[in-house]
């Protein structure tokens, strides 16, 4: 859902068990537009250890996502 709301014109997503809700993909959605309209940072490795690859910089990709597409 992020990658369409980021300028992605299709996306094909596969389960191997049945996860899809659609109440609780509405509810996803509507949380990532909020993320965006904010322009919310990316999570850092402070609370996700874990995840890789790390990056140089967690700001909002501001100068990949404009205003415009934002609106």
């Amino acid at each position: 859902m992020a990658a369409l709301l980021s300028g992605a014109e299709s996306f094909i997503g596969l389960d191997v068990k049945p996860f899809a809700r659609a109440e609780r993909n509405l509810a996803v959605f509507d949380e990532l537009v909020a993320l965006f309209r904010s322009k919310a940072a990316i999570p850092g490795p402070e609370p996700f250890p874990q995840v890789k690859p790390f990056l140089r910089d967690y700001a909002f990709p501001s100068h990949i996502i404009s205003d415009a597409d934002l609106s």
